[in-house]
């Protein structure tokens, strides 16, 4: 099952930037492209939901867990804000932009 890291980054990967999903796709690059940051934003997410865990915690099971999810919710809005923004994969010169305006 695909991380929801993926699919919302494919997605944005799709709408926002269309010429560089169309590049990775016919170039065989897609999946290991959205794998590569699939896995960094885990990774990401994991240490930013452990740094919020440590600024309070409630006593109650149910603060707890409400909690834990308000965390949760915090962190993959962090981490998908950078995803959003991510764009460390330049298409290739001579790739036809069929999206540019000059």
């Amino acid at each position: 099952m695909p991380s929801l890291f993926r699919q919302r980054y494919e997605e944005s990967l799709r709408d926002g930037k269309p010429t560089l999903y169309r590049w990775l796709l016919e170039n065989g690059e897609l999946s290991s492209h959205l794998d590569e940051v699939s896995q960094a934003a885990e990774k990401e997410f994991d240490a930013i939901f452990a740094a919020l865990q440590f600024k309070s915690e409630p006593t109650s099971y149910l603060e707890k867990a409400q909690h834990l999810e308000t965390l949760a919710s915090q962190a993959r809005e962090m981490v998908m804000d950078a995803l959003v923004i991510r764009d460390d994969h330049p298409i290739p010169d001579g790739y036809p932009n069929h999206f540019k305006t000059t």
